[in-house]
């Protein structure tokens, strides 16, 4: 075989497997993407195509048999590559390995019979090799390479009507080929994996993995004239969680994300206890959910919907340490084949969601018949921004300001600080920031929750903020020591350090306080102690243990704030034991709601 023979011969090669690789890859996604055909019966089309062309180079074999090379190496190509496609049965694996040897058996007739046998014991080994490892087989480059190494090298060696040069030649066009098709497809491969993640995203909600408003805009119009040429009935169902905002505000958006897929899943689960219903679930809005029921009436529904409703209001819903009561409202309705649209079965579904909220949420309505009232108590969660001085007990004058976030307890019916993970970062740093823009003073105490203490962005957000505002030149943290995240407030420590804010405890236990405070107290800057009183006003801590508190404060050298102080017999208390800091509507009242 001459070099330019060879050439030329690899050029016809190579440009075939373009048109081959080009045309099988699109019968490939027409197959595989069209519903009315089954995935076995799209298997067995791509098989006969590979067939169909052997059979074809076959023919040409004969009536041209001085261009056998090149139609006998694309003959083999077309039959060793698809044996790498993906998601191929047992069966038509084999069926793809028969046709393989048939014809490998057909080519070599007339040669001994022992490289045949050697020729077809390698081929077997080879197709195993790929069933076994096809992913790497298929994507590896080296692999791939060497799968086309051995089968080429197997085929043409043991051909009776090869020289050795004409041998290597064959090899060298075949490897060629295959390298060229790995690339080519690689390529193709890349392409529509780009295109599977576009539609994806487009037709996936990222967050909970339900389909999305544009592809249930699409499968309704699907649905609907499913029912009407086959007059079968169709419901559709319409869920929102209630006070989902609440949620957001409450706990944070990152809780309100955890809440949507554990709903979704719960949903699900719920959905599955129900074989023989067939469902669509679609994410439409941020916290709505849309259900269709294709050849299901709604009352044979509205059971199921009774089930899903229950199971996610009995389900604890945790995030954090904070377990989350969730209800739903819903709407349903079903396919009216005389009048409606999709737009008019849309609009009746969200009417009847509408109404289940105007009725008090946590129901369901259908056709404009709610089924109960809600029996849970619609409450709102309010807070307020606090700001009170921190005041010199010596001279009576105003040394800093200290603020804070509270919010309203609707059992105690009173005003308190918010506690551990009430309210998310990102609402813990707009209410911060509101306050500081409302403080005059040079000094200021940020009261922090456990749970923002020891996220390290709150640490650094609020160093920021005090860097914004340049009046004030200095700034102290008010954190509670909680037991339960000891190791997580000891690590949260030095980096306030960095940022330069000083740290302050606050306790409301004098007596535990002794035992507590100790590790930390070379680590800070000081002790706020909270005065409690009982119904008549008078502080319960008694004398004694505060003055203990006080030299535990003088021990370590840090100083000690007297908090919460109301009359002048906590003014008296304060500087019969020395101290010399206070905080307290004694000094000026807080200006909060009454409720």
């Amino acid at each position: 075989m001459g070099f330019f023979r060879w050439l030329a011969d690899l050029s016809t090669s190579i440009l075939f497997i373009v048109g081959y690789i080009t045309y099988y890859n699109q019968i490939w996604h027409t197959a595989m993407n069209h519903t009315g055909v089954s995935p076995t019966k799209r298997r067995q089309r791509l098989s006969f195509l590979m067939l169909f062309i052997a059979i074809v180079l076959q023919f040409a074999l004969w009536v041209d048999p001085s261009n056998y090379r090149i139609y006998e190496n694309i003959q083999l190509f077309v039959l060793v590559f698809p044996l790498l496609d993906d998601h191929v049965t047992r069966s038509g694996y084999l069926f793809r390995c028969g046709a393989l040897l048939a014809f490998w058996v057909f080519n070599h007739l007339g040669s001994s019979l022992t490289p045949l046998l050697v020729g077809v014991a390698v081929a077997i080994i080879t197709m195993a090799v790929i069933y076994r490892w096809q992913t790497i087989c298929h994507y590896n480059a080296a692999a791939n390479g060497a799968v086309a190494l051995v089968i080429s090298n197997a085929y043409w060696i043991t051909s009776i009507r090869t020289l050795t040069l004409t041998t290597l030649g064959l090899v060298a066009t075949f490897m060629l080929i295959n390298l060229f098709n790995y690339f080519y497809w690689l390529s193709l491969y890349r392409q529509d994996r780009q295109h599977d993640r576009l539609e994806q995203r487009a037709n996936f909600d990222a967050l909970t993995n339900a389909k999305t408003y544009a592809l249930f805009r699409r499968d309704i119009q699907h649905y609907i004239s499913q029912a009407h040429q086959n007059q079968t009935p169709l419901t559709l169902a319409m869920l929102d969680i209630d006070h989902f905002k609440t949620i957001n505000d409450r706990y944070g958006h990152l809780a309100g994300n955890i809440i949507l897929t554990a709903v979704l899943t719960r949903l699900k689960q719920s959905l599955s206890t129900h074989p023989n219903v067939t469902y669509q679930v679609y994410r439409t809005g941020g916290e709505e959910f849309n259900l269709i029921f294709p050849d299901q009436a709604p009352d044979a529904i509205l059971p199921i919907l009774k089930d899903c409703w229950q199971a996610i209001r009995r389900t604890p819903f945790t995030v954090g340490d904070d377990d989350i009561a969730v209800t739903l409202s819903a709407g349903l309705t079903g396919f009216r084949r005389l009048t409606d649209t999709a737009d008019t079965l849309y609009k009746r579904v969200d009417d009847n969601l509408y109404q289940s909220k105007h009725r008090g949420r946590d129901t369901i309505t259908q056709d404009g018949h709610t089924l109960w009232q809600s029996d849970r108590p619609i409450t709102n969660f309010l807070w307020a921004l606090v700001a009170q001085p921190i005041v010199d007990l010596d001279h009576q004058a105003s040394l800093g300001t200290e603020v804070s976030t509270q919010h309203f307890n609707n059992e105690a019916k009173r005003w308190q600080l918010l506690p551990q993970s009430i309210l998310s970062s990102q609402v813990f740093m707009s209410f911060l920031m509101t306050s500081l823009r409302h403080t005059n003073t040079d000094q200021v105490v940020i009261y922090t929750p456990t749970s923002r203490f020891i996220d390290p962005a709150i640490t650094t957000e609020i160093a920021q903020a005090i860097t914004d505002h340049a009046w004030i030149n200095e700034a102290v943290v008010l954190f509670r020591l909680d037991l339960d995240h000891l190791t997580e407030i000891q690590q949260a420590i030095p980096r306030y350090h960095q940022v330069h804010l000083k740290l302050t405890i606050l306790v409301d236990d004098a007596t535990t306080a002794l035992t507590d405070l100790p590790p930390f107290l070379s680590k800070v800057d000081g002790i706020t102690y909270r005065l409690c009183h009982d119904e008549h006003g008078i502080a319960k801590t008694s004398q004694q243990s505060l003055f203990a508190l006080k030299q535990l404060a003088d021990q370590h050298h840090v100083y000690l704030t007297l908090k919460n102080m109301q009359t002048t017999k906590d003014l008296a208390l304060a500087q019969s034991i020395g101290i010399h800091i206070g905080q307290g509507t004694f000094f000026t009242h807080r200006l909060l709601p009454e409720l």
